[in-house]
């Protein structure tokens, strides 16, 4: 995989909060410093395997991480 993107997608009960779900997709990073970001994102020690998706609780709600080719 050349260029990576990450994109995390935050999803909130309705009514918890008041918080909108949201998605946001990275600028390409190379693969290595992809998985890295989605560690941080996921909140691990040790940077994923694979491309995902990768889930995460969030209070009220869930995060998903995943990469994708450059070109997406």
């Amino acid at each position: 995989m050349e260029g990576v993107r990450v994109e995390v997608t935050d999803r909130f009960t309705p009514g918890l909060g008041g918080r909108a779900d949201r998605t946001y997709v990275s600028p390409p990073h190379d693969p290595a410093a992809a998985r890295e970001l989605a560690a941080l994102l996921l909140d691990r020690a040790v940077a994923p395997e694979g491309d995902g998706p990768w889930r995460r609780a969030l209070a009220g709600g869930l995060r998903t991480v995943r990469l994708l080719p450059s070109g997406r």
